[in-house]
Order: structure tokens, then C-alpha cells, then sequence
């Protein structure tokens, strides 16, 4: 991790895998006010999350969502301090959010995006709670709504960033109170990143 906007070396690095087919996750999962790794297994759903950024074992370990699933995470509704979980369904644009970080159902089914997309979070209005979106790769777009409902919702923003090849990233780059969209290009090894 880089704990700064600027080119240079990480200023956190982890060695923290689980499972066959680990995929990235950060979140606040125990609400200390910064974020901490985690994985999701995508050959079974399996969460495995950590509360400090250093070597160990899963703080927490449950699963939701199916084979393939893409993980999210975030702050979804009022009532909890510590970030949830979600997972984004690329065969068929469905969304599933969970307060708790155990096992069980999600709290929220959502329909956004079609077949292909990148799902991904933020607090993209600044009113503290995070809603998810879809990163559309075809096209360079992305679709961003402030719902989390059970519920088909399109995008309260809509905009095309990037080239082809790109892959979404999500934060708060200057503190301003809202999330911002960036993308970082292989091609290259560049990060762009947009606070609007």
C-alpha cells in the first residue's frame, strides 16, 4: 500500500493469502478508523479478513456469494461502525451486500450492471455510507449510484474515464469527504485518479 499520492515505494506490504484462488479485499472490518487486507476465495466464497496490515491469521472468516464472485466492501446503512462485505456477480450484474461479517445471506440483492462489468464501492455523495457501482471495461464507463436497496437501480452518475486495458480503483484522494474514482494501466504502471 501507498500511503501517499505520489510515484515511490509502498509504505505497506503484506504477505496475506487464503485459499486456492485468492482476490484482493480492504475494508475497516473492526471500525479502528483505517483500512486492513482481506481475501476472498473465489473457488468457494470464502471471506478470510484481517484486522491489522501484517501477517496472520483471519480475524474473521465466513462466506458469501458463489464460485467467480468479485468481493466488495464498505459501509452500507446506519447501525455499524465496522465496514461489510459484498460481492459482485460478473455472469449477470447482481449485487449482494452484507452488514455482518459472518456467514448467512446478504442483507441486499441489487441488480446493476450487465454480464462482463467490474463491480466496486465508494461514498460517492458524502454522507458517510458507501454504495456500490459497476466499472464497465467495453466501454471505459462507469455507473455509480447512492442506492442500496433490494432493488434494480441505474446509475446516479454516469461517465466514461480511461482506455482500454484500465482497471477501476476507488478512495478519497484528497480528503474531501467523497470518493473519487482512478484507474491504474498495466501498460504503463501509472495510477490516474479523479476527485470528481
Amino acid at each position: 500500500f501507498r500511503l501517499h499520492n505520489s510515484t515511490g515505494f509502498a509504505d505497506i506490504a503484506v504477505n496475506y493469502t487464503f485459499g486456492s484462488k485468492p482476490y484482493p479485499v480492504v475494508g475497516d472490518w473492526a471500525g479502528a478508523g483505517f483500512d486492513t487486507v482481506g481475501v476472498l476465495d473465489q473457488n468457494n466464497g470464502q471471506f478470510s479478513l484481517r484486522n491489522s496490515n501484517t501477517p496472520g491469521s483471519a480475524d474473521e472468516q465466513f462466506v458469501l456469494g458463489n464460485p467467480n464472485d468479485l468481493p466488495l466492501s464498505g459501509l452500507w446503512t446506519t447501525g455499524f461502525t465496522h465496514f461489510g462485505v459484498g460481492v459482485f456477480r460478473p455472469s449477470n450484474g447482481l449485487i449482494y451486500l452484507k452488514n455482518n461479517l459472518t456467514t448467512g445471506f446478504a442483507d441486499y440483492t441489487m441488480v446493476m450492471g450487465i454480464p462482463g462489468d467490474q463491480g466496486l464501492a465508494g461514498d460517492w455523495n458524502g454522507d458517510g455510507f458507501d454504495s456500490p457501482g459497476v466499472y464497465r471495461p467495453s466501454t471505459q464507463q462507469f455507473f455509480l449510484t447512492d442506492q442500496v436497496c433490494n432493488c434494480s437501480v441505474f446509475g446516479s452518475y454516469q461517465f466514461q474515464y480511461g482506455v482500454a486495458g484500465d482497471s477501476p480503483v476507488i478512495g478519497d484522494w484528497i480528503g474531501q469527504g467523497h470518493d473519487g474514482v482512478g484507474l491504474f494501466r498495466q501498460s504503463n504502471g501509472f495510477t490516474y485518479l479523479r476527485n470528481n
